[in-house]
């Protein structure tokens, strides 16, 4: 069980540094959004730049948990599961309410954000299974 939970504070290390990278592309999608807004005078969806905020943040919160085996890093795990399914949700739905192939686009979930969403739910996981031995 000790190889474990070593694996997982190594884990939790990259989580954050992967959290750390999720907020500089958030602010990247932010810059985006505003320079397309100022140009074509259509607001763009801020969405997905609450995401990332949001997911950033809780990826970083949970690493840092995770690197300290941390009783509530299952807590920010969870939130961050909860947040993924949420945006999939929404995304689903504005997809299914889209007029045109450019709103469809627009609403479909990157393959990263799910593959995200996957590990996320093994890591939360591996981490109750900690907590709970």
């Amino acid at each position: 069980m000790e190889a474990v939970e070593w694996v997982l504070r190594i884990f939790g290390v990259f989580w954050m540094v992967g959290g750390v990278f999720a907020f500089k592309k958030a602010l990247q999608v932010r810059l985006m959004d505003t320079i397309l807004d100022a140009l074509s005078n259509k607001k763009e969806s801020r969405l997905v730049q609450y995401y990332g905020y949001a997911v950033s943040v809780l990826t970083f919160l949970s690493g840092a948990g995770l690197a300290l085996l941390h009783p509530y890093a299952s807590y920010a795990l969870l939130l961050l599961v909860l947040t993924q399914g949420l945006y999939f949700a929404i995304q689903r739905h504005r997809y299914n309410q889209a007029t045109n192939e450019e709103e469809r686009t627009d609403a479909t979930v990157a393959q990263q954000s799910k593959n995200a969403f996957y590990l996320s739910i093994a890591v939360l996981a591996t981490a109750l299974m900690i907590q709970l031995s």
